[in-house]
Parts: structure tokens; sequence; C-alpha cells
């Protein structure tokens, strides 16, 4: 449940017409087309050691799977998706089974209200939702912190075109209501720090068939830098811009090739349970695919889920032979 990141808005469009066209079958978090090595999705690598894996997107409306998210939503719109999520439950028969459900949810929260109102509605509908997921049993709920919106302002080269969107989507940040980048970022740590305070309530540790995480990776995540541009000696021999082929054509939309990174991050993350950050000082950051080690093959769950299970490997990867993509 989210909002264009999740929904895979834009994701493959080639030009600005399709921007606002659904690729959730590109998603980081729930996308299904075709294969890992085409498209690197966390089903993807799971398919690899559960092809009874189900539930993820192949294309668009029918083909979305258990995809609710909406491009455009805000916290108070995920009561809606987790309503229609359960429906969709229900009617697969899959309330009794073992399932991950993303929730990654604020960037549009702090584009648009940060600036002109408190964040207690935020933090009001995100409780409400914890709550109404984690009736669900067999259910690890993975919390995604939301990425900071405003880096993409360093995209100084981008089309004049992509200047008015952003300025349209982001008025926080570009336009009448802009605010400084300082107060901006203190707004995006409240919210990062909302929704991991919900996170790290008790009753989330209570029952022994679900669980609450929290992931950090989005926060550190970086748009590689363009390579055919000029090294400045001002900046050490270091590129400026980002590359904008990580971006859909209105430069704001994640490309195919940011959901990828985010897949790695994120696939890492649920296993060692830290971000993976790469130095500030390169330009591009090369990782490989992570492959947990065959005594550790289990999710980090830092609750009462975790200590029950310990040991018994409710989600096991088997090792087996990947090479790179």
């Amino acid at each position: 449940m989210a909002n264009l990141f999740l929904a895979g808005t834009g994701a493959l469009s080639t030009n600005i017409l399709e921007v606002t066209k659904r690729f959730p079958e590109v998603s980081f978090a729930l996308g299904g087309g075709k294969t890992w090595r085409e498209y690197l999705t966390i089903p993807n690598i799971l398919k690899q050691f559960n092809p009874d894996l189900t539930g993820f997107s192949t294309g668009a409306f029918e083909e979305a799977g258990l995809n609710v998210a909406i491009p455009g939503s805000k916290a108070k719109d995920l009561p809606g998706q987790v309503k229609r999520l359960k429906s969709k439950l229900a009617e697969k028969r899959l309330f009794k089974q073992w399932k991950i459900i993303f929730v990654l949810i604020g960037a549009n929260d702090l584009c648009q209200d940060s600036c002109k109102q408190s964040s207690d509605e935020f933090a009001f509908y995100m409780s409400k939702v914890l709550d109404s997921l984690y009736e669900i049993p067999r259910t690890i709920i993975a919390v995604i912190s939301m990425p900071d919106p405003s880096l993409l302002q360093e995209a100084l080269h981008r089309p004049a075109a992509c200047h008015l969107a952003y300025g349209f989507i982001c008025p926080c940040t570009t336009g009448a209501s802009q605010v400084s980048r300082p107060e901006f970022l203190k707004f995006v740590a409240e919210y990062r720090n909302i929704l991991q305070s919900l996170v790290d309530r008790p009753k989330y540790f209570a029952r022994e068939d679900r669980a609450v995480i929290y992931l950090k990776s989005l926060e550190v995540l970086r748009i590689p830098k363009d390579l055919t541009q000029a090294r400045l000696s001002l900046l050490k021999g270091r590129r400026l811009f980002p590359d904008l082929s990580y971006l859909g054509p209105d430069c704001v939309h994640p490309s195919q090739k940011l959901n990828a990174d985010a897949a790695e991050m994120i696939w890492k993350e649920m296993f060692t349970g830290v971000p993976d950050v790469c130095p500030e000082e390169e330009d591009t950051c090369h990782r490989d695919l992570y492959c947990p080690p065959s005594n550790n093959a289990t999710f980090q769950l830092n609750n009462k889920f975790s200590k029950i299970y310990q040991g018994k490997q409710i989600f096991i990867i088997k090792q087996k032979e990947m090479s790179p993509r």
C-alpha cells in the first residue's frame, strides 16, 4: 500500500504523456514481471526460491495482483487501501498464508502538507492503518521510511517541463509555498520519527504470528551521478548532476532502474537489519545482490515473533546460484 513508487507509476514510460501510466510489474516491492534479471524486484528474487509465490503484479488493473497502491496517495487515503487489500485476501483465501505487506507513504504528505499544517493528521492515519494491518494473521508488515523528495532539486539540468512538473507536485519545496531546504529536512525527519515511533509501540510486539518492521533503505537511496557530465575540480573531481535515466521523463517518477536499486537495498536490509549506505564521495554505487548465508537465512524481526520462531526459519532462503545482473 502506498503512492506512486509502489504503484510503479511512470517506471517504464518513454515520454511525458506516459508518466501517469502505472507499471506495477517493475515495482521494487511488488513487481513480478519477467524475471529478476530483467526487472530486479523483491518478488522476482523470491520466485527463484519459491515458485509458488503469489500476489505480485505482472501488469496493471486485473494483473496488479495484491498491489493496491494508488498514485498521489497520502496517509489519509491508506485506510481505503487496507480495506481493499483485506477484501482481496479474503477473495483469494490468503488470510492464513504467510505474507509480506509493504507500506510506503509520506512523500505526498511532505510535499503538499508539511509546510501548511502539523503532522498530527499523518500520525493519526498511520496509527489507524498499522492497527488495521496488525489484525491480519501470518503477516510481516514492512513499513518503508520515505525518501527525501527534495533530493530531486539537485537535478538542475532538468528540462524546463520537469521544473514545472515538480513545482506542481511538490509545492513545499518549489513554488509559492516553498520553505528552505533545511526547514524541509526538519519536516522529513519529523515524519520519519513518527513512523519509527509507531512501529516501536509495544502492542506490535505481542503476537506470535505477525510482526511490524521498519526499513530505512530509501532514506539513504541516492540517484547515481551522470557519468557523461564533466568532473568539477571545485568538488574534488566529483560530478554534480544526477543521472536522469533513473527517473521518468518528468524527472519525478522513479524509473525501472531506480526501482531495481531500491529492491537491492531493501532486500539486503530485510536480512541484515541495516541499510546499505554507499560512500558519499562515490558518483555511482555498485552493489552485488545479497545472498544470505545458509546458517542465517531469515528476515530480521526484532520482536516477540522473532524470539518465538528463532531457529525455525519460517522464511527460508535456500542457497542457490544467482549470477550478477
